[in-house]
């Protein structure tokens, strides 16, 4: 029996991949564009801060009530809170 030469298969698979690259990157330069129109006003960078700010603040508080129940368990709750930190980090 004589081996099949797959590399016209292989080849095939590099250009979809290519391919597939190169609209992924004018994707994402479409949406950074969009986004930097969007941010370019003043209205709109301040609600952005606001979101984030928001989010940030709700995420504190979360983290703070897990610590709080962490601490409770006792020392298997502070080896818990140092591996969820460094995760975090």
């Amino acid at each position: 029996m004589k081996k099949v030469k797959r590399s016209a298969k292989k080849k095939s698979v590099k250009v979809n991949k290519g391919i597939l690259g190169a609209i992924g990157a004018a994707t994402l330069g479409i949406i950074a564009g969009a986004a930097a129109v969007f941010l370019s006003k003043e209205e709109n960078r301040d609600k952005v801060k606001n979101a984030v700010g928001t989010g940030v603040r709700k995420g504190k508080a979360e983290i703070a009530k897990a610590q709080k129940e962490v601490k409770k368990l006792g020392v298997k709750g502070k080896k818990a809170i140092k591996s969820a930190r460094k995760k975090f980090e």
